[in-house]
């Protein structure tokens, strides 16, 4: 299932907050809820938005594999596109 998770880190471009679009194996949002509360670090595979063209739908393509650490997660919900 994919998220978009806001974590309360700054981001490289220098905002306060970084979010990322990422995969995980869990089932909804419960599910990952429980998983952010039980370990402190998971992996995910994160993904970036391909640059959009005028009366294009926004695509998403995989970047690999990120580790977080589940402190910094401050915000997360169901990505839906």
């Amino acid at each position: 299932m994919k998220f978009q998770i806001s974590l309360n880190i700054p981001s490289y471009n220098g905002k306060l907050v970084h979010q990322i679009i990422a995969e995980h194996r869990a089932e909804s949002i419960v599910e990952f809820c429980q998983i952010l509360n039980d370990e402190k670090f998971i992996i995910l595979e994160e993904f970036y938005k391909e640059k959009e063209t005028p009366n294009s739908f926004a695509t998403y393509y995989s970047v690999g594999y990120v580790c977080i650490n589940t402190d910094w997660v401050g915000k997360v919900k169901e990505f839906t596109v």
